[in-house]
């Protein structure tokens, strides 16, 4: 009979257990960019974010886990400030996302900017920024 690989007793030497949590593909109208009609029009962007945390104690309570609903409204929160740079965008995503949850340890977000205003541009432009807060 083979044994379950999940089984404590198996798995008493392994690392622990990488939770992440995925937002993935939302669309945000955003005060963001380099050019003041950027942050007085805005700009359509994509934004994706990987959570990480550690193995929660129970599986079937909000409460053991993160929400996806709270990390989406930190991320609204900040889709309505004005900013310069995408950069600045994500790291105070990352910021709130680790101060509101200590369990996170790594924060990994991308954030495409659609249709840039820049001439000649048939794509889009965009960042991607990754933290680990282990050993912090």
């Amino acid at each position: 009979m083979q044994k379950d690989i999940w089984e404590k007793k198996d798995c008493i030497n392994q690392p622990q257990p990488l939770y992440i949590i995925h937002l993935h593909q939302l669309n945000f109208h955003a005060p963001v960019g380099v050019y003041e009609e950027e942050r007085i029009l805005g700009n359509l962007l994509e934004f994706s974010m990987d959570v990480h945390y550690a193995e929660p104690h129970q599986y079937d309570s909000i409460h053991d886990t993160l929400n996806y609903e709270l990390l989406f409204r930190i991320v609204e929160a900040r889709m309505k400030q004005p900013y310069s740079l995408l950069e600045s965008l994500a790291a105070d995503i990352i910021h709130a996302v680790h101060e509101r949850f200590q369990r996170v340890t790594a924060v990994k977000i991308s954030i495409i900017k659609k249709n840039p205003p820049i001439s000649g541009c048939r794509g889009d432009v965009g960042i991607t920024i990754s933290r680990s807060f282990v050993g912090i």
